[in-house]
């Protein structure tokens, strides 16, 4: 049966099909530093990239670290970044779907000869717009050298570490060099593979503690993801935890660490276009 229409909800309907016609779709960047062959880190990267893609935002997980992230789940690699770059091949062929809505693109080399370039990193970002399906979130993993690069200044640059010796060393040297070589980016770092938040709490504040003290740099805490048996699983299968375990407790604490991403400083680029 069909039901009159009150005349005066024609102006509204079409107010919001206009909106949506010209809203401008913005794409947030996560410039993360990564310590190579890390698996904690590979992981929480991996898992962090699912968490956004789970709530139905589409994710590129840029893989600045020759191919281990790609690796991690479970992809073969023929084409990376540059190929895109250069016009030699182009998304689809370069792009690997690791799950919905999350692609990973290995991107070593197109990065280095991007950053070499002397380009403003919102030229990069904007192609992940660009696209016929644009991209919500992207997630840039690479050299802290790479990573820094790829933000402005007042923009946050996000390190990964663990509770292991060498992670500890990596990022605080890490953290010291971005000090002198990328002045005015903010340092975040989120400790993974923990035994729970109040240990991720205590290694933060050891490595804040010497950033102040040592560095006069201010260093801001992005969370924990403790180790947990779901995760090892996951990685050990090459899926995500939200594709294992969905309602497990470490997709939880990803859920949780995805929330308080909302409030971090960093780079939100928007379409020169209508969606």
């Amino acid at each position: 049966m069909l039901v009159a229409q009150r005349s005066d909800s024609f102006p509204h309907d079409q107010a919001v099909g206009l909106r949506r016609a010209f809203a401008r779709r913005a794409l947030r960047v996560f410039p993360v530093c990564s310590l190579a062959r890390d698996t904690i880190c590979q992981t929480l990267l991996i898992q962090l990239a699912a968490a956004f893609a789970e709530r139905g935002q589409r994710v590129a997980l840029l893989d600045g670290d020759r191919g281990m992230l790609s690796a991690a789940l479970g992809l073969r690699a023929r084409y990376e970044l540059l190929h895109l770059m250069t016009g030699e091949r182009d998304f689809a062929e370069v792009a690997l779907a690791a799950e919905s809505h999350l692609m990973v693109m290995p991107a070593a080399r197109g990065l280095e000869a991007f950053i070499e370039s002397g380009e403003a990193p919102a030229t990069l970002f904007r192609g992940f717009l660009e696209l016929q399906e644009p991209f919500d979130t992207l997630l840039v993993s690479g050299p802290p050298a790479t990573a820094a690069a790829l933000a402005e200044a007042r923009e946050e640059v996000i390190f990964v570490t663990s509770q292991e010796n060498d992670s500890l060393t990596y990022t605080y040297a890490s953290i010291k060099r971005l000090a002198t070589d990328f002045p005015g980016r903010i340092v975040r770092v989120i400790v993974a593979g923990v035994s729970g938040e109040d240990e991720g709490q205590a290694i933060f504040e050891r490595i804040a503690a010497c950033g102040a003290r040592f560095l006069r740099q201010s260093i801001l805490y992005g969370g924990a993801l403790p180790d947990h048996a779901d995760l090892r699983e996951a990685a050990a299968a090459h899926k995500t935890v939200f594709r294992h375990a969905p309602r497990g407790e470490a997709a939880q604490h990803l859920h949780r660490l995805a929330d308080a991403s909302e409030s971090w400083s960093l780079s939100c680029i928007e379409s020169s276009s209508k969606v």
